[in-house]
């Protein structure tokens, strides 16, 4: 798991989009070959670079455009083998509608004859399988990373539902600890579905005996209740501590305006644009005005 612009994204998924990137441009060679398997010539004229390396690139970025915005590589589509077959189809047929447009733009980047409809059936018979191969072996056979949730309360429950939901990301909601320290307090042995392992007076032990790996604190009211040096000693160890309103920002991509405070803006960050991307934001509206007025 990575941080891309202050959102988790799995590195499975980076790496399935780069495996999908390689199996088109082994389904157009293939093609090519198949194409013309009794004229080696011909394969050889038709896979002469560089205006084969232009149809192959922009080949593989519209098909990855198409996979992208059709949620193919979205977690539940990934998970749900029945709703594979649907959004291959609308991938493959917006592809098709795409690179029409495209070739008709400039029609040096078309394919020949032949090519692209074999490319197309070798391609669809590729990702059905590797995404059958990707369920069974990389996605079933992944280790967990235990997290523990400190706080009982509405907001760690929104946070332990959002993390059950990213299983691509492997966490694995080890359990809640509560930040009542009255001795008078009868904790319940579970909350939802996720086990309450204690409270907050005994952190360091619960964090040890489950080898957490990161805590997310979800205090509603942090007043005389958040354990803030047991949490430093944590830390110190390598546990990653983080705030529940930024995991949730970072899991979801939005901001839970419901259960966000003020105080979260103050101090988070992703508000400071540098002169680069300032210049990049720039030459992206250019090109794209650019482009819809040549279209």
């Amino acid at each position: 798991m990575i941080r891309v612009f202050s959102q988790y994204v799995s590195v499975k998924c980076i790496g399935l989009m780069l495996w999908d990137a390689l199996l088109v441009i082994v389904c157009l060679i293939a093609a090519v070959k198949i194409r013309f398997f009794e004229s080696p010539a011909e394969f050889a004229a038709h896979t002469m670079l560089p205006d084969f390396a232009a149809q192959v690139l922009v080949a593989v970025m519209s098909y990855m455009v198409c996979f992208y915005f059709n949620e193919m590589y979205d977690p539940h589509v990934i998970r749900a083998p029945e709703k594979h077959p649907y959004r291959l189809c609308e991938s493959l047929g917006a592809a098709c509608i795409l690179l029409g447009l495209l070739y008709f733009l400039i029609p040096t980047v078309l394919i020949s004859r032949g090519v692209f409809l074999i490319s197309l059936t070798l391609l669809a018979t590729a990702i059905s399988l590797s995404r059958a191969t990707f369920r069974m072996v990389w996605l079933e056979s992944a280790s967990r990373r235990p997290v523990l949730i400190l706080g009982t309360g509405p907001l760690a429950m929104t946070v332990a539902r959002e993390m059950t939901t990213r299983d691509d990301l492997n966490f694995e909601v080890a359990g809640l600890v509560s930040t009542s320290n009255t001795k008078s307090d009868i904790l319940p042995a579970s909350l939802f579905g996720h086990p309450i392992l204690g409270s907050s007076d005994s952190l360091a032990g619960i964090a040890a005996r489950h080898r957490i790996t990161r805590i997310v604190v979800a205090c509603e009211d942090r007043r005389n209740s958040l354990p803030v040096l047991a949490l430093m000693s944590l830390r110190v160890r390598g546990v990653i501590v983080e705030e529940a309103h930024a995991a949730l920002a970072a899991l979801t991509g939005r901001v839970w305006l419901d259960i966000v405070r003020p105080s979260w803006f103050v101090y988070s960050g992703g508000f400071r644009r540098s002169r680069l991307h300032a210049i990049v934001k720039r030459m992206v509206d250019i090109a794209a005005g650019l482009l819809g007025l040549l279209l």
